[in-house]
């Protein structure tokens, strides 16, 4: 996950946060001092707790990512003046480059430990490579003359899975064909190929998001909007057979889905729709669809015990308590405008809303189900990211063209941050 955010009175962000595997820390990028200036690398407990520099040097260090067994973190720097990777402890003792030629950004080890999967940039785009950590060998796995990135390993290590822009009408070959998505940027789908570089293919031609791997590694799972060669559905792609196994019909607009914790059942959410769909997804069977009618409807929020999902309702301007044992309501939180997004703090005790069309963040109290505080936005409030420590919030203000910092220990904002036009999620890719 990577989230922006600033935590103190001075003008930066900290955000490339990553879970270690026991769950007890977190690793991110400190950029306090402002973007690509003496950006650090970061360890804090999971309770927000004894935050400290692991790198500790004037060049810009970021992209950390855990070892499997989380004694290692492997990050991307330009410390002395050329771009390298590097792996650290995470008490920041046993430094070491690695002996990889290039950039070595966003790393993710392969599951055993030994290799790292990248980004890395081939003249004027990125491309996908496999190093060995011990020896620095690597491999070139994509070459195409888009760009291809954000690689990600199976659980098994045999594959990985990586988006590109390849088959973008203003990246495709004149005789090939291709697809636009109009406002939506470039045209993004989801790509395999085999750990030894072979058997590289498109998994979908449609513009979707990729979710995830299941956990045996079999199946990935592809939100996908309607378009030209699909509707609007949840893809459910199977590896082992290489084709895809299921297509789960969902309604207009999926625009957001949330995982039980047993990883059992998907929850997605309709935005123009205005209603919940639960998928089962074992059988790829729709078990439930709870129409509210409400449009502008995205937020989903799954409570820690998985016993309740709070929903959005949009245009009717609540919040739906949903039983997850029946998959029905069993209540509802009124609020004073239409309601867009639904994001719980970390610990659970409150949970965040947007109303957009009011310049509004309404927080709740889940315990009495109560607003305890009403937040002033500049500019249509989108999108809540919890940042890792559990300190603070970013909202994106779409018209305002800035992200705002709210304390959630005071549910107040506490600063902006100019961005780009129209910010919506809170992905930051490092230039």
């Amino acid at each position: 996950m990577r989230v922006d955010v600033a935590l103190t009175t001075r003008a930066g962000a900290e955000f490339d946060g990553a879970w270690s595997p026991d769950g007890r820390f977190i690793v991110y990028r400190d950029s306090r001092r402002g973007i690509n200036h003496d950006d650090e690398i970061y360890v804090v407990g999971a309770n927000g707790k004894g935050a400290h520099n692991i790198t500790n040097d004037p060049g810009n260090d970021w992209g950390p990512a855990w070892s499997p067994d989380g004694k290692w973190i492997a990050f991307n720097s330009d410390r002395g003046g050329t771009l390298a990777g590097f792996l650290v402890r995470p008490d920041g003792t046993g430094l070491r480059k690695l002996a990889i030629e290039g950039w070595v950004e966003y790393p993710q080890f392969s599951p055993d430990g030994t290799r790292i999967v990248y980004e890395s940039a081939s003249g004027s785009n990125y491309d996908v490579y496999i190093a060995d950590i011990a020896t620095g060998a690597r491999t070139r796995l994509t070459s195409s003359p888009a760009a291809d990135g954000w690689p990600a390993w199976s659980p098994d290590g045999t594959t990985i899975a990586f988006t590109s822009t390849r088959d973008d009408c203003a990246e495709a070959a004149r005789d090939q064909d291709c697809w636009r998505t109009g406002n939506a940027g470039d045209h993004r789908d989801l790509w395999l190929i085999g750990a030894d570089g072979s058997n590289e293919r498109r998994v979908t031609p449609e513009h979707g998001q990729f979710i995830d791997w299941s956990p045996d590694g079999r199946y990935l799972l592809v939100l996908d909007w309607s378009s030209d060669t699909s509707s609007d559905e949840v893809i459910f792609y199977d590896l082992r057979a290489d084709k895809i196994d299921g297509r789960v019909e969902v309604s207009t607009w999926p625009a957001h889905s949330v995982f039980s914790p047993d990883g059992k059942r998907l929850y997605v959410s309709g935005e123009t729709a205005g209603d919940l769909t639960v998928i089962d997804v074992t059988t790829r069977t729709t078990l439930a669809r709870h129409v509210h009618g409400g449009g502008d409807a995205m937020g989903l929020a799954m409570a820690a015990d998985g016993k309740v999902l709070y929903a959005a309702a949009g245009e009717n301007k609540t919040i739906l308590k949903i039983d997850t044992a029946t998959s029905k309501p069993v209540g509802t939180i009124a609020l004073p405008g239409i309601v867009h997004e639904s994001t719980l703090t970390l610990d659970g005790r409150f949970l965040y809303t947007t109303l957009r069309k009011n310049n509004k963040i309404v927080v709740i109290d889940t315990a009495t189900d109560k607003i305890v505080a009403t937040i002033p936005q500049k500019g249509f409030p989108d999108l809540v990211t919890m940042e890792p420590a559990g300190r603070y919030a970013l909202v994106t203000n779409r018209w305002a063209d800035l992200v705002s910092v709210i304390d959630l220990t005071t549910h107040t904002q506490v600063r902006t941050i100019p961005v780009g036009k129209a910010p919506h999620g809170m992905a930051l890719r490092p230039r």
